[in-house]
């Protein structure tokens, strides 16, 4: 009986030993898979910077759109008061 109880222990600790090198390798993928996710976390960040940026040159652009059209304003408005300018004088002349 005392040899069935030491292979029973035997068997227990190479068991044991199964067990913690399967948890060690379980352990092991775990990191695997998180240093992965870190990796593509760290891709949406750069990927969500770049739409900040895009985002950025968009609100520029928009600014710029809008100055334009403020500046094309003001010239049609130049345009308009010069040509007014220009029917008073001939006018005049015409006068003359």
């Amino acid at each position: 009986m005392a040899d069935e109880i030491k292979q029973l222990i035997d068997m227990l600790a190479r068991l044991r030993g199964i067990v913690e090198d399967g948890f060690a390798t379980i352990e092991k993928r775990f990191e695997d898979i998180d240093r992965r996710f870190e990796g593509i976390d760290k891709r949406f960040e750069a990927v969500g910077k770049r739409f900040d940026n895009i985002e950025v040159a968009i609100q520029e652009l928009n600014t710029n759109q809008l100055r334009i059209l403020n500046s094309m304003k003001l010239l049609e408005r130049d345009v308009k008061s010069n040509q007014k300018h220009i029917e008073r004088l001939e006018e005049k002349e015409s006068f003359l």
